[in-house]
């Protein structure tokens, strides 16, 4: 079956949307705020946190164009946003009504289709992986993370992320990830960059003392068994 892609949306919607963009790390929209606008993703990335009263986040999705964002809570009926949406890089978009959005999707049958198909795609990994991360420690949460951002190479490689970036998308704290990444450097599978090499400022934002860049540095070939929870570096 050959599923649709992401609908053609009708110019006088267009006519009436409003174009926005925001910069890295600005909010788009806020976890319990009135749900009365879909936006439609056109370029950038996009973080989908869920944020709890102890203040913790937790990064459970990365949307990536052409998207929508706001058309679960349009087609659910609810009042206000499930999570929050944040620009990882800059982002563009447009904003539409939720009525206007829902009153498209009523009248057009195919688009309703595609955005089904889209609903779908994005909601099945959620649901295949759902409750897997209250499973597994910390530091096998970590390695998963990083196995998952790894080229398709034998060599080291630098991988340059915040590490606040990484406590939200594993569901810990900074200092969680703190401890864990000492006890992977302590056994050889993380290893900060020289301190030669020049750093842009989004891999060294944060810098402990003045000196440590607050990402991980190289990725040495490592092993997850999540069942288990061991890693080991080979």
């Amino acid at each position: 079956m050959l599923l649709p892609s992401f609908p053609e949306v009708p110019p006088h919607l267009l006519r009436t949307a409003r174009p926005l963009t925001f910069q890295p790390d600005e909010i788009i929209r806020c976890k319990g705020t009135h749900a009365d606008t879909v936006y439609i993703l056109l370029a950038g990335r996009v973080r989908i946190i869920n944020e709890f009263a102890s203040g913790d986040r937790y990064v459970f999705a990365i949307a990536d164009p052409p998207t929508f964002l706001g058309e679960y809570e349009a087609l659910a009926g609810t009042p206000y946003y499930a999570a929050t949406c944040e620009a990882e890089t800059v982002c563009d978009l447009l904003a539409i009504s939720i009525d206007a959005f829902g009153a498209w999707l009523q009248h057009d049958a195919a688009a309703a289709f595609s955005v089904a198909c889209m609903i779908a795609r994005k909601s099945w990994p959620i649901s295949d992986e759902y409750g897997q991360i209250k499973y597994l420690t910390v530091q096998s949460r970590l390695l998963a993370y990083l196995q998952k951002q790894l080229p398709p190479t034998d060599a080291a490689v630098r991988l340059p992320m915040r590490r606040q970036d990484i406590a939200d998308a594993i569901g810990t704290s900074l200092k969680t990830v703190n401890r864990s990444v000492e006890r992977l450097r302590a056994e050889g599978i993380l290893s900060r960059p020289r301190q030669d090499r020049p750093h842009t400022r989004t891999m060294c934002e944060g810098a402990d003392n003045g000196c440590a860049p607050k990402n991980i540095g190289i990725l040495r070939h490592l092993f997850c068994d999540t069942r288990k929870g061991a890693a080991r570096s080979f």
